[in-house]
């Protein structure tokens, strides 16, 4: 029987200052995801779709916002980190 440890927490450790931060497991895996709805329809002049390119261009701006939140130190700003699993709640 296989058992998977689903860890709750991930406690994020910068190789440049040794600052720690605790990120979510749901937080840790952020991925931005492009509109399908835009990308089909990047060649039309309609207005309404323009609206929606840049309503899903916004909206894709937003998401690469909230990971990088997460991604980069808040003492010196870069994204190099050591990532370990918590064993206990947060």
């Amino acid at each position: 029987m296989l058992i998977i440890a689903l860890h709750r927490s991930y406690e994020r450790t910068c190789r440049s200052c040794g600052y720690t931060w605790t990120v979510t497991r749901r937080q840790a895996q952020l991925h931005v995801t492009r509109s399908r709805a835009a990308a089909r329809v990047r060649g039309s002049q309609n207005y309404y779709v323009e609206n929606a390119i840049e309503a899903a261009a916004a909206d894709e701006t937003a998401q690469v916002e909230r990971a990088e939140q997460f991604r980069r130190c808040a003492r010196c700003g870069l994204d190099d980190f050591e990532q370990r699993r918590l064993r206990r709640r947060a």
